[in-house]
């Protein structure tokens, strides 16, 4: 990489530091700033995307206290370098674009229902594509999109809303599916409440009736099934080849996770297990994340009090591991990956076989990303940055399970990537605002090569051809801009 000493940029005469050649973008030398905003509200994050031939941006803003408040957002569309910034419509958030229609984004307007579509450079009015009850609780398929309609605060009825052929003119045909079905558990404990209670994957659906019943449902033949009675909540394999669910009938008096009797069942061959009395409520994963290796995962109670029990199939042979730990995930070679019980470094590896541990990487750490059996983990005693909420600080390893652990970077923060010659970008010495400065680092070197600074620290995004978009709030810079270094 060629290098520069730079002095500017806000730096002090004592200040040289080793800087990233850019290269041009837009037409020349970068940073090239591609929407220019007021430096009067604290940013929180800069989000980019591409939308057909051009950038949706989005700016989130924190409240008065320095955190996120309601409706503090904006969605700019610009041309690829900025040409022709349009705010978008304040009634509509930006939603999703639908594999069907992968150049069209959708706006949802969250006081009306309505879901439309937006056209980023403004030559058309949005288009009521669908209407629904919670632009968030709806599960895309093959042939549209499905609903829940409530009737009362416990049942609705689940609805496939028919993607038009254009959606700019056309609007969503409803077709109900199942008249009645229960749409929240009892209690509820996630969101969207239905999670427990209805499964979409493709072609099948997967809910539970006011009458408790475990019924399947295909797009393909419209034909229902029922799969189990007397089911109060459910999850499904990833293949779904098996269904494990908790039994109706609560068997304490407790009111928030009540216990119930745990029943597994292979829906291939219909072989059904009783396993124990456990609330699928305390067990975050789904308990079949290892029903693979044969084994079903239960927690027992609530976080750091009961350990997480394991259930082979078909012997129902048990085994428990420490309330203070997790299992994360299987490795290739068939063992199991421990964390902490808040899914943190320390690691082990654990031989379900011989119920044994190995120590594989005992730095405390915030767990990044994991690509195959290789774990990137952030070494920091606390979740968070001490100076900057939910960014994690610390140097940044490379943890392989077939070699030794390896330092990417002395010092990072949880806002990396990775460019395609495998440079290292990371926002370090982040403040209590959210700002830090934008470094690169050679891959097998720890040396940090500036690229800008006031960088807001969450999420700078990365196109395909390594063009970096990031925030930068610094009086008259503040706003979103574009940098890319010189080929290595």
């Amino acid at each position: 990489m060629t290098l520069a000493l730079l002095t500017a940029l806000g730096c002090g005469p004592d200040d040289a530091r080793e800087v990233a050649e850019r290269d041009e973008v837009c037409g020349e030398p970068g940073p090239v700033r591609i929407l220019e905003l007021g430096d009067e509200r604290g940013i929180w994050s800069i989000g980019a995307r591409w939308i057909g031939e051009r950038r949706l941006l989005n700016v989130t803003y924190t409240d008065d206290d320095g955190f996120l408040g309601p409706a503090q957002s904006e969605q700019w569309s610009v041309g690829p370098c900025g040409e022709s910034p349009r705010l978008i419509a304040d009634d509509t958030t930006p939603w999703r674009v639908l594999d069907v229609w992968p150049d069209t984004l959708l706006g949802c307007r969250y006081e009306t229902g309505e879901i439309v579509t937006i056209d980023l450079d403004g030559a058309r009015e949005p288009h009521v594509v669908f209407d629904v009850d919670d632009c968030n609780a709806l599960d895309e398929t093959p042939w549209g999109l499905v609903d829940v309609e409530p009737r009362d605060e416990d049942v609705g009825a689940l609805v496939l809303l028919r993607y038009p052929e254009d959606p700019w003119t056309g609007v969503a045909e409803r077709t109900v599916l199942i008249d009645e079905i229960r749409i929240r558990a009892d209690p509820p404990h996630t969101f969207p409440e239905q999670h427990e209670v209805l499964e979409v994957r493709d072609d099948e659906l997967f809910a539970i009736t006011p009458a408790d019943e475990l019924v399947h449902y295909s797009l393909l033949d419209g034909s229902s099934t029922t799969e189990a009675t007397g089911v109060r909540e459910f999850y499904l394999s990833a293949d779904l080849g098996w269904v494990i669910w908790q039994d109706v009938a609560p068997v304490d008096d407790e009111v928030e996770w009540p216990r119930g009797a745990i029943f597994l069942r292979d829906r291939s061959s219909s072989a059904t297990y009783r396993l124990d009395d456990a609330s699928l409520a305390a067990t975050w994963a789904s308990p079949l994340q290892f029903i693979e290796q044969g084994f079903v995962q239960l927690r027992m109670g609530a976080l750091y009090e009961e350990p997480q029990r394991f259930y082979s199939i078909p012997s129902l042979a048990s085994f428990d591991i420490p309330a203070d730990r997790d299992v994360d995930r299987v490795l290739d070679d068939g063992r199991w990956v421990v964390t902490d019980a808040l899914g943190r470094s320390p690691l082990e590896r654990f031989d379900a076989s011989a119920r044994t541990f190995e120590p594989w990487f005992d730095r405390p750490g915030l767990i990044t990303e994991v690509t195959g059996d290789r774990f990137e983990i952030i070494e920091n005693d606390d979740c968070c940055n001490d100076v900057s909420p939910f960014i994690a600080s610390g140097p940044l390893w490379s943890v392989p399970n077939d070699g030794v652990p390896e330092m990417l970077a002395r010092r990072a923060t949880s806002s990396y990537a990775f460019l395609t010659d495998d440079r290292l970008l990371i926002a370090v010495a982040v403040d209590s605002d959210g700002l830090g400065e934008l470094v690169v680092v050679e891959p097998g070197e720890l040396t940090e090569h500036f690229v800008d600074e006031h960088v807001i620290a969450r999420w700078p995004a990365l196109d395909p051809d390594d063009t970096i978009v990031y925030g930068v709030a610094d009086g008259d810079r503040t706003g979103v801009w574009l940098a890319r270094l010189a080929p290595d």
